[in-house]
């Protein structure tokens, strides 16, 4: 059973695809005891797809733990591919990367580490300016804590600034906050 899904299709022609796979354990709450997927294949020409797409899991969450709402960058500069969930028992934000070519290793990627500083995050979206930060925004939809989040890093994801309220979902009177989707913007 899958809960969630991305897929990023890297400049080099390769589509890289993490989703989140329920526990088939759990059938009322699917999330919990979830483990991340990876795949990639390279983008063929004429065709509908890959023929045959090799899974690996990447990070298994413990029984009472949850993974759900992936999303992953591609850093062709650094070749790395950098992914950021909700997760953990309270709903934390957590990352962790790998090398591009790697990634479909379980042991290369990176420990993970969690983000969030306060619980029942969701919705994590990372991107990256010309500079090389990373930048991940993240959702608290319910709780006095409602509202966006930044925190960045400069050092390839090796570290993360605190996160920083971005919008004040309560101070605006909002009850709670859907789902969260950034768009790169391109300057002129």
């Amino acid at each position: 059973r899958t809960v969630d899904a991305l897929a990023h299709y890297a400049s080099s022609g390769r589509t890289h695809l993490v989703f989140a796979l329920g526990n088939p354990a759990n059938e009322t709450l699917p999330w919990l005891g979830a483990s991340l997927q990876y795949s990639s294949w390279d983008d063929l020409p004429n065709t509908s797809g890959p023929s045959q797409v090799e899974l690996t899991e990447i990070i298994r969450s413990k029984a009472t733990e949850i993974i759900r709402q992936p999303t992953i960058f591609l850093d062709d500069k650094s070749d790395l591919i950098h992914l950021a969930w909700s997760g953990g028992e309270q709903g934390d934000i957590l990352y962790s990367r790998a090398p591009i070519e790697k990634a479909g290793v379980a042991s290369e990627w990176f420990p993970s580490q969690v983000l969030s500083t306060d619980a029942y995050a969701s919705w994590p979206q990372l991107q990256q300016d010309a500079s090389g930060r990373l930048y991940l925004t993240y959702a608290i939809a319910i709780n006095e804590e409602r509202g966006i989040y930044l925190t960045t890093s400069t050092d390839r994801g090796q570290s993360w600034e605190i996160p920083e309220l971005i919008f004040d979902a309560a101070g605006q009177g909002l009850r709670e906050i859907g789902t969260l989707r950034v768009e790169p913007i391109t300057f002129q």
